[in-house]
C-alpha cells in the first residue's frame, strides 16, 4: 500500500455529517473524504432541474419502500448530500425530542448548555437567515390562506446568501460545498468523488476501506453515507451482526393548485413558509415549482399534462407532511447490491393525510385557486365543487419522503453509544441521521450538523 493511501482518519459521505467531521478532523489530522456522488459546481447550475433527479439522486430518486402503502425515499447523492440539492431550510432539533431521547433512549450530553453553542456555530458558519427581499408567489399565497383562516404561517430560515441587483434578487445556496467543504480542502483536506465504498475491513488496529478503484487505511473511519446507506455498508462490512435495522421518515404528499392568473416568480425559491398550526398532526409547505417538478407532480393527471404549456405558468406546488412515529425496518438480504426498505404509511397516517387535506384543499380553493391536483392515481381535479379526499384515493397516493432516519441510533439499546461510536467496534464511528432515536418532525439536516460537531468534539477531545 502506498504512503498517499493512509490516513489518520477517513469520512464516508459528505452531506452535512460528513463534511462537518471531516472538517473539524482536519485541523488536526490528516483526513480523506470519500464521495459516491460526483462534484458538480453549483454556480453554473440551476436549481431544480430535470438532470438533478437523474444525477444527484441515489437511483435518480427512484427508491420506493415495499410494503402496501409504499413510501418513495430520496436521498441525494453528490458532493455536499442532500444540501445541494433541497432547499435549504434549517430547524434546530424540538427540546422535546432532545428530552426523550435523553430520558427514554440514554443518550449522554443533549441539555441545551451542551447543544446552544453548537446550534449556534454551525448557523454562522452557514449564515442561517430569514428572507430579506420579496416574497415568492409560494409564500404570499399560504401567508394570504393563513390570514384568512386564522392559522398560524412560519417562515422557516435557510442557509443562503441573498443580493439584490437593481430590481432583482440574486440568491446563492449556501450548501456544503459552498462552505465546509470548501474550508475543509483549504486545510490540505483530501477528495476522491465518484468513487463507492464497497466494504471495511478491520486488519489489527487499523481499518481498511476498499473502493471500487483503491484500497486506504486508517486509524478511525466515521460512516456519513446516510440514514439507508450507512447500515448496508455497516451489514456488508461484518461490522454488525444486524442484518434488520428500525427506519423512520417523514411521508409526505405533493399537491398542484392552479390560479386563474399567472403566478410565474422572477424568484427561483422554493417557498420558505410552512403552515404550522397543525402541529404536530402535520404541517403544509412549498415544493419546487420548476416546470420539470410540476410536470412529476401532475404524473398521474395526463388530461392536466396534454395542456401543461397552458397551465405551467399559473401552477404552484405544495406538500402536506407527517411528522410520523410509523416504525419500518430496513433489511441487508444476501448478495443485494442496496439495502431493501420495509415500509407503509400505517392506518392513523391515511388518516392524518385524509384529515389534513380536507382542511386544506378547501382553504386553497376559497384564497384564489380553481383547481388542485394530488400526487395521487385516479384522484382527479379537485375544486369547489369536489373538494373532499377519500382513503381510497390516498391509498393510491405517491407517497414520498426527503427524510429519513433512524436506522442506528444512539443509546442503551442502539447500534452507537451517546457519541456515535458503534459499540463493540473500535475505531468505528457514524456521524449521520442513522443515529436518531426516532422521527424528530422538523428538517433533520440541523440535527445532523449538531450531532456531527458534538460528537467529532468529543472524539478529539474537546470537551
Amino acid at each position: 500500500m502506498s504512503t498517499r493511501s493512509v490516513f489518520d482518519a477517513i469520512v464516508i459521505g459528505s452531506g452535512p455529517g460528513g463534511a462537518i467531521t471531516a472538517l473539524e478532523l482536519a485541523k488536526t489530522k490528516k483526513v480523506l473524504l470519500i464521495e459516491k456522488g460526483q462534484r458538480y459546481d453549483l454556480s453554473e447550475t440551476s436549481p431544480f432541474l430535470a438532470e438533478d433527479v437523474l444525477n444527484k439522486y441515489v437511483c435518480s430518486g427512484l427508491v420506493l419502500s415495499m410494503g402496501k402503502t409504499p413510501v418513495k425515499v430520496i436521498e441525494g447523492q453528490v458532493y455536499g448530500g442532500g444540501s445541494e440539492v433541497n432547499s435549504g431550510l434549517y430547524h434546530r432539533t424540538p427540546d422535546y425530542v432532545l428530552d426523550k431521547w435523553s430520558i427514554q433512549h440514554g443518550v449522554e450530553a443533549l441539555n441545551p448548555r451542551v447543544t446552544t453553542p453548537l446550534f449556534e456555530k454551525n448557523e454562522s458558519d452557514l449564515g442561517i437567515a430569514h428572507h430579506d427581499g420579496p416574497l415568492p408567489t409560494s409564500s404570499q399565497k399560504l401567508i394570504q390562506i393563513g390570514e384568512a383562516k386564522g392559522w398560524k404561517v412560519e417562515e422557516t430560515p435557510r442557509w443562503v446568501s441573498q443580493e439584490k441587483h437593481g430590481e432583482s434578487w440574486l440568491f446563492k445556496r449556501r450548501s456544503m460545498s459552498q462552505t465546509f467543504l470548501k474550508k475543509f480542502e483549504l486545510l490540505g483536506g483530501h477528495v476522491v468523488t465518484g468513487t463507492t465504498v464497497s466494504r471495511l475491513k478491520k486488519l489489527g488496529g487499523v481499518w481498511d476501506v476498499e473502493t471500487t478503484s483503491e484500497t486506504y487505511r486508517a486509524n478511525d473511519v466515521f460512516v456519513c453515507c446516510g440514514a439507508t446507506q450507512t447500515p448496508f455498508l455497516l451489514a456488508k462490512s461484518g461490522a454488525t451482526s444486524r442484518r434488520s435495522f428500525p427506519l423512520y421518515l417523514h411521508p409526505m404528499l405533493k399537491f398542484v393548485s392552479v390560479y386563474p392568473e399567472s403566478v410565474k416568480d422572477a424568484l427561483n425559491v422554493v417557498c420558505m413558509h410552512q403552515l404550522t398550526s397543525f402541529l404536530p398532526d402535520f404541517l403544509v409547505g412549498g415544493s419546487a415549482t420548476t416546470p420539470p417538478f410540476l410536470a412529476l407532480g401532475l404524473m398521474h393527471h395526463p388530461e392536466v399534462l396534454q395542456r401543461f404549456s397552458d397551465i405551467v405558468n399559473r401552477a404552484l406546488s405544495y406538500h402536506v407532511t407527517l411528522p410520523s412515529s410509523t416504525r419500518g425496518t430496513l433489511r441487508v438480504l444476501p448478495f443485494s447490491q442496496r439495502p431493501t426498505l420495509f415500509y407503509s404509511a400505517s392506518k392513523k397516517d391515511i388518516r392524518h393525510f385524509q384529515s389534513a387535506l380536507n382542511i386544506i384543499i378547501p382553504a386553497f380553493i376559497e384564497n384564489g385557486a380553481e383547481s388542485v391536483y394530488l400526487d395521487s392515481y385516479k384522484s382527479g381535479r379537485l375544486d369547489g365543487s369536489n373538494n373532499q379526499i377519500s382513503k381510497a384515493v390516498l391509498k393510491r397516493a405517491e407517497l414520498s419522503s426527503v427524510h429519513v432516519m433512524g436506522t442506528c441510533p444512539m443509546g442503551t439499546q442502539g447500534v452507537c453509544d451517546s457519541f456515535g461510536n458503534v459499540k463493540g467496534v473500535e475505531g468505528l464511528h457514524i456521524h449521520d441521521s442513522s443515529l436518531f432515536c426516532g422521527s424528530i418532525g422538523v428538517n433533520p439536516q440541523g440535527t445532523v450538523m449538531m450531532l456531527a460537531r458534538r460528537n467529532t468534539m468529543h472524539f478529539l477531545g474537546e470537551y
